[in-house]
């Protein structure tokens, strides 16, 4: 594991659970980390980022991310993007550099529909079901590894400006151009689909569109009830999430501002699957056992759309990812699949028969 990384996770600090229904939340704290940057939120109640289709016709897979701030700022994993032709949720974190325009590879949330709403799209301070995440999260890295190893960097430059330089003329890193990073950054879509409907069924939502705003929205007084609980404390940074006293995630970023501002939307896309149990349990957690699972699963290291080197993760009933940049960890987030080992193995196994097959083309 990049010693970055691995530095960070042994400084964590679990602090005092705090319970609702079946969902148990572990606030968590981390040194704090010395980059600056907004968040998505905050950049555009400001007006210092747009986003947008990238034309007049679009692209299902991306996005462009138009930043006039004189800082970066951050897109997290599986944050939502609402308007334009059709709702959004990011495929990975993403530092927007400071005065630039950016591609962002996403995901359709809103199947039926392809049409404009706005111009721009807008923060609807959602970040995606837990469940749709994963699903996201889970092909996404699938994908990394089938069509992205071209891209795959062998260790942290001592330069970041190597991988920013990427889309250039710069050949330090062997990818082609930023069209092919994006679509190695692309999920599933069918799957991610699927995962949407499983929400709506199991929330007793409809919706015309398939958004799975909708879903979002037919529980919204129940949502917010069950999350009053999860207030964030001083200095936390991160969190760990069980249910039914089964860890479902853990998610960190760099600055405990930053983490005030995204806490509600994480705190909600646990939420939203959760107070679906019928029965609560509250089993005992292992949270020094799952960052040790984290610290000892296979890593790959990718350039990322934006600032940094953005590093995947998997092993047995795990997947995740973290974004490093300037020696630091800006945000990480696992998932725990241990019911899912098996589907686990066989996405090992399809990846690993699909590069066999793209070789001997």
């Amino acid at each position: 594991m990049n010693e970055i990384v691995k530095s960070w996770l042994k400084s964590l600090e679990f602090l005092k659970p705090q319970v609702s229904g079946q969902m148990e939340v572990i606030p968590v704290r981390a040194p704090e980390g010395s980059q600056n940057y907004l968040t998505l939120g905050e950049a555009m109640s400001d007006g210092l980022i747009s986003i947008g289709e990238v034309d007049e016709y679009g692209s299902v897979p991306k996005v462009l991310a138009v930043n006039r701030a004189a800082e970066p700022v951050l897109i997290i994993d599986g944050e939502e993007l609402e308007g334009a032709k059709q709702n959004r949720v990011a495929n990975v974190t993403v530092l927007v550099p400071e005065k630039s325009e950016t591609m962002i590879p996403v995901s359709c949330v809103e199947q039926g529909r392809w049409s404009y709403t706005s111009k721009e799209f807008r923060d609807p301070e959602r970040v995606a079901a837990l469940n749709v995440r994963v699903t996201k999260t889970r092909t996404v890295t699938e994908n990394l590894e089938n069509i992205g190893r071209s891209a795959e960097i062998d260790d942290t430059p001592e330069d970041e400006h190597v991988i920013r330089d990427t889309f250039g003329d710069n050949r330090e890193v062997n990818i082609r151009n930023q069209e092919e990073l994006l679509t190695a950054y692309c999920s599933r879509q069918s799957s991610v689909w699927d995962e949407v409907n499983r929400l709506h069924r199991r929330t007793g939502s409809t919706s015309k569109t398939g958004a799975m705003a909708d879903a979002y929205r037919k529980k919204r007084k129940t949502l917010e009830d069950f999350k009053k609980p999860f207030k964030p404390v001083k200095g936390q940074n991160g969190v760990l999430v069980a249910i039914n006293g089964r860890i479902a995630g853990f998610e960190l970023v760099s600055r405990s501002s930053a983490y005030r501002e995204l806490h509600d939307k994480i705190i909600k896309s646990y939420a939203i699957e959760a107070m679906l149990h019928d029965e609560a349990t509250y089993d005992p957690v292992d949270p020094e056992g799952f960052i040790e699972r984290i610290m000892s699963a296979e890593e790959h290291r990718y350039p990322s759309p934006g600032y940094g080197i953005d590093h995947r993760y998997t092993a047995e009933g795990l997947v995740g990812s973290a974004l490093t940049h300037a020696g630091e960890v800006i945000h990480s987030v696992f998932f725990n699949l241990q019911e899912e080992s098996r589907s686990i193995r066989g996405y090992r196994e399809r990846a690993e028969t699909m590069r066999r097959n793209n070789h001997h083309i």
